[in-house]
């Protein structure tokens, strides 16, 4: 999916930035954001089956999984999860990264090149979706980038039910 945002040709690159990890209040509207672009993507879905009622887990999923890119398998060590995104041509200051207890967002922005007389070029933007195997601590998760790759690691809690964070499931 591409957005509108344009950027002049030989703007400055965040190439030593960092991937920003969104705090919970930032992350949520983040995440909302995502959701919406799902639920949009459902209700086609459902317009396309002829409306039928009792498949709207079925076109959610199926939206998730139109909307966001795959990722490779999370691997797990024995007291966290890590996932890498290759992120080719994409600065890691584009890169923004919101965990909940069970999943990971991670939006990323690439430029497009330009026509040799277009002064400005589009950016195309992408969503990764990381579903943790199990209830991971969202305060733990870390990003890195090296060679292009997007490296996302998250701690396992010790007990769920004390985590006291929020789960993105069901929205």
């Amino acid at each position: 999916m591409s957005s509108p945002v344009r950027t002049l040709k030989g703007a400055p690159k965040a190439r030593d930035a960092k991937p920003e990890i969104l705090s919970r209040e930032h992350g949520r509207g983040f995440l909302d954001e995502f959701n919406s672009l799902v639920a949009r993507r459902a209700y086609d879905l459902f317009e396309q089956d002829g409306r039928v009622d009792g498949n709207h887990l079925a076109h959610w999923l199926d939206a998730e999984r139109q909307l966001a890119a795959a990722l490779p398998d999370v691997r797990e060590s024995v007291d966290s999860f890590t996932a890498t995104i290759s992120l080719l041509a994409a600065p890691a200051g584009n890169a923004k990264v919101y965990a909940t207890e069970d999943r990971a967002i991670v939006y990323v922005e690439k430029d497009l090149p330009g026509g040799a007389d277009e002064p400005y070029q589009n950016r195309e933007s992408t969503y990764y979706l990381i579903r943790w195997p199990e209830i991971v601590d969202p305060a733990t998760c870390s990003a890195e980038i090296d060679d292009q790759n997007l490296t996302i690691r998250v701690r396992k809690t010790e007990s769920p039910s004390n985590t006291g964070t929020e789960s993105s499931e069901g929205l």
